[in-house]
């Protein structure tokens, strides 16, 4: 179980959170942006703990960005789809453009 110690620096807008546990022995400091008192200290630890997740094995940044980008892509797919829906509407074609 990880103690947690917060400090809030007003000038830098940052909370840093000190996690330390005796055994076995861990000491890790994670910055967050901005105020984080309306956390619990459990969804603290679980956000500070996955941010050192990440630091420590950037392959899981890399595999949500790769999962962010492959929904942009759809929705990317999707606007380009109506748009041409509505040039051949426009134009009077759309049954020649049929299910894109």
């Amino acid at each position: 179980m990880y103690k947690l110690q917060k400090q809030y620096y007003e000038g830098k807008n940052v909370t840093d959170v000190r996690l330390t546990q005796d055994e076995p022995y861990r000491d890790f400091v994670v910055s967050f942006e901005g105020k984080i008192e309306g956390l619990s200290d459990e969804e603290i630890t679980q956000r500070s703990l996955a941010k050192l997740a990440v630091e420590f094995d950037p392959s899981l940044a890399f595999k949500d960005l790769m999962g962010k980008f492959g929904a942009m892509d759809t929705r990317l797919k999707s606007v380009e789809d109506s748009i041409s829906m509505l040039m051949l509407k426009d134009m009077g074609l759309e049954e020649i453009g049929g299910e894109i």
